[in-house]
C-alpha cells in the first residue's frame, strides 16, 4: 500500500513542481518501503492512573468495557450535571422554537448565569444553549417555569424521569444543580 502511495505522489503530484518545460519530466525509479509492525508487550500492564476525584468511572465507548472504576456507587453532589436532566425533560416537553418570557423571579437566581433580563422574550433552543454551554442557572429557572410553572413542580418531573431511566441513587432538588441535595453516582451519571 505504501509503495502505491509513493508511486502516485512521485508520478502525479511531485513532478508537477519540477517540470520546467514540456517533455522534461522523467518518472523516478520505484521506491521500496519497509513498514515495521508496532511492538506491544502484552505482559506489561500500564500503570494505574492517579486521580483526585471521590469517584471515577471510565468506560471505553465502543465496547462498553470498564477501564477504571472507583467508588462508582457512592452518592455524591453532581452540581451542574443536574442540567443534563433539566435539558432532557425540557426537550421532551417543549418545542425548541417556542418563545418564553423571563419572569420577575429571575432576580433571585444565584450562581452562573447566561445573562437573562426580566421581561426578555427568548426561544427555548437559545435557553437550552445557555443552560448547557454557559451553565446558566437563570436559564434552568426560566425553562423550569416554562414547562411546569414553578421550579418545584419541574423537579418532580425530573425525579419521575430519572425513575424511568432506572436511576436509583440519583435525586434532584432543583433544576440548576446549585443545591448539594442534587446527588447521583458515577455509574448512574455514565448511564
Amino acid at each position: 500500500m505504501w509503495e502505491k502511495i509513493a508511486v502516485f505522489l512521485f508520478a502525479h503530484l511531485i513532478p508537477l513542481t519540477l517540470v520546467k518545460s514540456p517533455g522534461a519530466f522523467h518518472v523516478p525509479p520505484e521506491l521500496s518501503f519497509a513498514v515495521e509492525p508496532l511492538a506491544i508487550n502484552l505482559e506489561d500492564k500500564p500503570p494505574v492512573p492517579t486521580f483526585d476525584a471521590k469517584a471515577v468511572l471510565i468506560i471505553e465507548s465502543h465496547s462498553n468495557q470498564t477501564l477504571l472504576a472507583h467508588a462508582v456507587w457512592e452518592s455524591l453532589p453532581i452540581a451542574s450535571l443536574t442540567k443534563l436532566m433539566t435539558s432532557l425533560v425540557v426537550r421532551e416537553k417543549l418545542d425548541p422554537e417556542l418563545t418564553v418570557k423571563v419572569s420577575s423571579r429571575i432576580a433571585s437566581v444565584s450562581g452562573s448565569r447566561m445573562g437573562l433580563i426580566e421581561g426578555e422574550e427568548i426561544l427555548v433552543k437559545d435557553l437550552l444553549k445557555g443552560l448547557l454551554i454557559s451553565s446558566g442557572n437563570d436559564a434552568a429557572f426560566v425553562l423550569s417555569e416554562a414547562v411546569s410553572g414553578t421550579p418545584e413542580a419541574f423537579v418532580k418531573l425530573m425525579n419521575e424521569r430519572k425513575i424511568s431511566l432506572g436511576l436509583e441513587k440519583t435525586v434532584f432538588a432543583d433544576p440548576s444543580g446549585i443545591s448539594d441535595q442534587n446527588v447521583s453516582s458515577a455509574f448512574e451519571i455514565a448511564h
